[in-house]
């Protein structure tokens, strides 16, 4: 596998973890005083998300001049079932039978995606 390929879904799972934090940090949101924005803006949860982002962003540039950007972007749409598995796992969130079949088809399509050229 091309090891840029492995800095892609490293940048998903970055990403993907990312989304989770900024969703705790949003957790029980109210912003009706500069006490609560100063809360929200050193939010331990928000800090690690941004952290995150950026250096994924980093990662995700590089990523982008060493490989095409629609294989790169196809490869970036591994972050919805990853977020929907983390959310589930971390968030409680509801994975219903419709959702679980969306991954799937998300997952056939990259499968294809990384081997239809070599068939």
């Amino acid at each position: 596998m091309n090891r840029y390929i492995i800095y892609a879904l490293v940048t998903v799972i970055l990403i993907s973890i990312g989304q989770v934090l900024f969703k705790l940090s949003s957790k029980d949101l109210k912003i009706e005083n500069v006490h609560d924005i100063m809360g929200f803006i050193f939010n331990r949860y928000l800090i690690l998300a941004l952290i995150i982002y950026i250096i994924s962003t980093a990662l995700w540039i590089f990523t982008l001049s060493k490989m095409e950007l629609g294989f790169s972007y196809l490869l970036l749409s591994l972050s919805y079932p990853l977020i929907f598995l983390l959310s589930h796992i971390f968030l409680q969130e509801e994975l219903s039978s419709y959702k679980l079949f969306s991954i799937l088809l998300i997952l056939l399509a990259n499968v294809i995606l990384l081997y239809g050229d070599k068939a």
